[in-house]
């Protein structure tokens, strides 16, 4: 029996948090930037960026199907782009599925960062991944 999986992935901003102090009145992460920092390409490129970096690279036994649930990762998008920090906040279950998901969050292109008032700022995002089997 073929199984085929894809990866829905719903992007969602994560509410971090803006500080400022008065000695350094550089902002440190924005909470709702003018403009949001975006994957080249879009969402829609994002996803089949994911579907090929993790998807693309894992076979799942039937062991594993059963046990996986949808994983949470949060990423923060640097000043220039870069993705500067990824943590696993809540795994799927499944340690190498949460490994690759992790390597290919770290290892993903540079992105158009946020603006606030004209200034490039630092966004956090959380991007669950959740593996649906048809």
């Amino acid at each position: 029996m073929t199984m085929k999986y894809f990866v829905i992935l719903l992007f969602t901003l994560n509410l971090g948090f803006a500080q400022t102090t008065a000695q350094d009145t550089s902002l440190i992460i924005c909470v709702n930037p003018n403009v949001s920092a975006e994957f080249p390409g879009g969402m829609k490129a994002l996803v089949t960026y994911l579907n090929a970096n993790v998807l693309g690279n894992i076979y799942l036994t039937e062991d594993e199907i059963n046990r996986q649930r949808v994983a949470y990762a949060k990423i923060l998008i640097s000043e220039s782009g870069k993705v500067d920090s990824v943590s696993i906040i809540r795994g799927s279950h499944v340690s190498r599925l949460d490994t690759l998901f992790k390597n290919a969050l770290q290892k993903m292109p540079d992105w158009k960062p946020a603006e606030l008032n004209s200034k490039k700022t630092k966004q956090w995002f959380s991007i669950p991944l959740r593996i649906e089997f048809r």
